[in-house]
């Protein structure tokens, strides 16, 4: 089954300090775009069904005579789940999908929509929130710049668990985020026309990500039950006992981040 989960989800969008020059030099671009994970989960598959040609149009379009030859290697060709932000940041990848969830330790603030479950089951609230705390938040900017990074938007993410499980409870608590970034150095690099281009395109992405999420949480909902396995609504005392989780989670978190991400956590439960 695929359970919807959002993660500071961006796409994240890389390019590489070392495969990029100044814009003004250089007209043809080699990127390459990756991920750990396949092109059958929505937010993947639309790096290179949106992402990709979005980039291409918006680029020919500032009549510059700029051109991106781009390498698309996903599914894990280039690395593994829990290596994505450390590719990103070192250029073994230029674009990547990064499911900062795994990278706690080198991004502990981004980590403030695991400790508070149960905020909205919007997903679109959701991503319009993290999005603009990415904008307005400096301590968040920091963290990705400290990883040689630059967020450029949230994205969710479905996976796979009838294989596993026999009942589901949709409780929407938890929805992890994942973000798209791109190489800081390398995006200081580019003009900016061809920053707008990229953030724009990625912006697009988002929107269509969106939509292809809930309607994968839709079919993922009736595969379950075509498998067997019961989807239920949860009880006001799971709900209950989860919240209570979550508190622990958020206080011990807090512990760590101390004022910056308190801040970051009022900001997100206004």
């Amino acid at each position: 089954m695929q359970k919807r989960q959002i993660i500071q989800s961006a796409l994240c969008a890389v390019l590489a300090a070392t495969g990029i020059m100044a814009a003004q030099a250089q007209q043809t671009f080699k990127l390459t775009i990756a991920s750990s994970h396949p092109p059958a989960i929505p937010w993947v598959g639309l790096m290179s069904t949106v992402f990709v040609p979005e980039v291409n149009k918006r680029v020919a379009e500032l009549g510059k005579g700029y051109k991106i030859e781009w390498r698309e290697a996903y599914g894990g060709q280039l690395y593994k789940a829990n290596a994505t932000l450390t590719s990103v940041e070192q250029g073994v990848t230029d674009i990547g999908w990064v499911f900062h969830n795994l990278e706690a330790a080198k991004m502990p603030l981004a980590q403030f929509g695991t400790v508070t479950p149960f905020t909205t089951d919007d997903v679109r609230i959701i991503l319009d929130v993290v999005n603009s705390m990415h904008e307005t938040v400096p301590a968040l900017k920091r963290e990705w710049e400290r990883n040689n990074a630059v967020f450029l938007g949230a994205t969710g993410v479905d996976s796979k668990l009838f294989e596993h499980l026999k009942y589901y409870y949709d409780t929407q608590a938890w929805l992890p985020k994942n973000a798209v970034l791109v190489n800081k150095k390398a995006f200081d690099a580019l003009d900016k026309p061809t920053q707008d281009a990229v953030l724009k395109a990625a912006a697009a992405a988002e929107v269509r990500g969106l939509a292809a999420s809930k309607r994968v949480n839709t079919e993922s909902i009736d595969k379950l039950k075509a498998n067997g396995m019961q989807v239920l609504a949860p009880s006001a005392q799971l709900k209950a006992d989860l919240k209570k989780v979550g508190d622990v989670m958020l206080k011990e978190w807090l512990e760590k981040a101390g004022p910056e991400g308190k801040a970051l956590v009022d900001a997100y439960q206004r």
